[in-house]
C-alpha cells in the first residue's frame, strides 16, 4: 500500500497558510487575550492590596505597645510612621499616616487618587482592616472585607 502526499499549491511545492486559516488563528488569539487581560488586572489588584495590608501589619506590635502605654488610653496625637517602624512613603504607599483616637489608632496607606487601606486598632476590639475604595472592595484579603471606616470613638 502506497500513500502519496499532494501539495495544495500545485507544481511549485510551496506550502503555506491560507488567509482564512490566519484569520481563524488571529480570532482565537484575540479571544484568549480578551479573557486573560481582565484576569491579569484582577490578579495585580489583589496582590497590591494584600501587599499593602502586609506592609501596614509590620507596625501592629509597636502600635499595640503605644496604645497600652498611653496615659488615660489616649495615645499621643502626633505619632510619625517611623515610631511604628514604617516609612513616610514606600513603593506601594504614596503616603503612610497614623491617626490616634481614644484607646486606639489607625494606620493608613494612601495610593493613587482615592485609594486607602487602613489598619484600625482599638484596645477592646483588636485589629480591623478596611479598604476605602470602591475599585478595591473585591480585592481585599480575607479578614479585610469592611468597606467603610468605623465611626470615630
Amino acid at each position: 500500500m502506497r500513500f502519496s502526499v499532494r501539495s495544495r499549491s500545485g507544481a511549485g511545492g510551496a506550502h503555506g497558510f491560507t488567509l482564512v486559516e490566519l484569520m481563524i488563528v488571529v480570532a482565537i488569539i484575540a479571544t484568549l487575550a480578551a479573557i486573560a487581560l481582565p484576569a491579569y488586572k484582577n490578579y495585580i489588584a489583589r496582590a497590591r492590596v494584600t501587599a499593602m495590608v502586609a506592609e501596614l501589619s509590620r507596625a501592629k506590635a509597636a502600635a499595640v505597645l503605644l496604645v497600652a502605654e498611653a496615659d488615660g488610653g489616649q495615645p499621643p496625637s502626633d505619632i510619625p510612621p517611623a515610631a511604628l517602624g514604617l516609612q513616610e512613603s514606600s513603593e506601594l504607599c504614596e503616603r503612610i499616616h497614623v491617626t490616634t483616637y481614644t484607646r486606639g489608632l489607625r494606620i493608613g496607606c494612601n495610593y493613587g487618587r482615592s485609594g486607602v487601606v487602613h489598619m484600625y486598632y482599638q484596645s477592646e476590639e483588636g485589629w480591623t482592616c478596611f479598604v476605602d475604595n470602591f475599585d478595591l472592595r473585591g480585592w481585599a484579603p480575607e479578614g479585610c472585607r469592611h468597606y467603610n471606616l468605623p465611626p470615630d470613638p
